[in-house]
């Protein structure tokens, strides 16, 4: 009786997993991804992840991409800091808002 109450209290400590059917998917492009859908759930949730950063940085030299961000961020030739930062923004605006 005192073995069933425990085994009882155990599977009730368990915890509860639910079915989520998870399907692989591969869009035109290449890209793979998990597609998990629940039709009860009004939200989508998206979480991308890809390589780069550190995780780019040449065996035996960690940090170099970190190294290379920040000496950039300084600025360059006859700019400074300041001086780069708003080239680069101008940069970026010319570029992604052309014939706006």
């Amino acid at each position: 009786m005192i073995l069933r109450a425990t085994l009882a209290l155990l599977l009730l400590a368990l915890p509860v997993r639910a079915q989520m059917v998870i399907q692989d998917v591969t869009s035109p492009g290449g890209i793979r991804a998990w597609l998990v859908e629940d039709a009860s759930i009004p939200f989508t949730a998206l979480e991308i992840r890809f390589r780069g950063g550190a995780n780019l940085d040449p065996a035996g030299k960690r940090g170099v991409t970190n190294l290379m961000a920040a000496l950039i961020e300084e600025g360059t030739g006859d700019l400074d800091a300041q001086g780069f930062a708003a080239a680069r923004d101008a940069l970026a605006r010319s570029t992604c808002c052309a014939g706006r």
